[in-house]
């Protein structure tokens, strides 16, 4: 069995695993119909959300600290005008202020510690226009998750190696710290052979977060359920 890595280590299989997911992409299009850009997406990975934003017209910039995602979101861009920066949403500074700033998909429940979360918001404060507004949404936090487990798909092909594996989830949380530790398990059926991806997120219940939102100086100037799974929250600065 390999050393865990980050599940962003491997692009393809990421966007094999996410790529029916498309119900915050539709809802993300909405937020910038209603506010004013430019956008700046903290977290943008493959370019699933910024560059369906870039279609619609949208000026887009997005971070992403995983060299292997931006990887791919340049061999998708086409002729496509985004601007790309590899950078840590903690830390990143761009010199340049955005209407709106999104943090799609879980990207804020990687922030684990309190140290983590004041620089994100450090870094959005930097970049916010007057008046713009932060959108972020976080999983809802699932009960059977959270009781830890394992599920797994019985056949799938690695999309990278072609091998024919077996894909097994396994979940453990650690109640004490709030965080989801989920590990990808790809079980090569023909060697045994197994390569093992993992993530650590950040719970965050309703009441906890709008909690932690004032903390940190801003205010929910609105909640969405639209993308099913997920709550997301539009904030301003106070």
């Amino acid at each position: 069995m390999t050393e865990p890595a980050e599940l962003y280590r491997e692009s393809a299989l990421y966007a094999m695993l996410f790529r029916e997911r498309s119900a915050d992409v539709d809802f993300y299009r909405g937020v910038a119909r209603e506010h004013p850009g430019p956008i700046l997406e903290l977290g943008c990975g493959d370019g699933r959300v910024a560059l369906a934003l870039v279609d619609d017209g949208h000026d887009v910039t997005g971070v992403d600290r995983s060299t292997e995602m931006l990887a791919a979101l340049e061999a998708r861009r086409g002729d496509r005008s985004i601007a790309i920066h590899e950078g840590d949403m903690r830390t990143v500074r761009l010199g340049r202020r955005f209407g709106l700033v999104i943090a799609p998909f879980n990207a804020f429940a990687h922030l684990v510690t309190h140290e983590d979360r004041v620089a994100f918001f450090e870094t959005v404060a930097a970049h916010l226009a007057p008046g713009g507004t932060l959108v972020f949404d976080v999983t809802i936090p699932d009960p059977e998750l959270l009781t830890g487990g394992v599920s797994f798909v019985p056949r799938v092909e690695h999309p990278r190696t072609g091998a024919i594996c077996r894909l097994e989830e396994h979940t453990a949380y650690d109640a004490a710290d709030e965080v989801l530790t989920i590990e990808t398990r790809l079980v090569e059926r023909e060697t045994g052979e197994t390569q093992v991806l993992s993530l650590r997120l950040r719970q965050w219940y309703p009441s906890q977060t709008e909690r932690m939102l004032e903390g940190h100086g801003f205010r929910v100037v609105g909640r969405s359920a639209a993308i099913g799974d997920s709550l997301a929250y539009l904030c301003q600065l106070r």
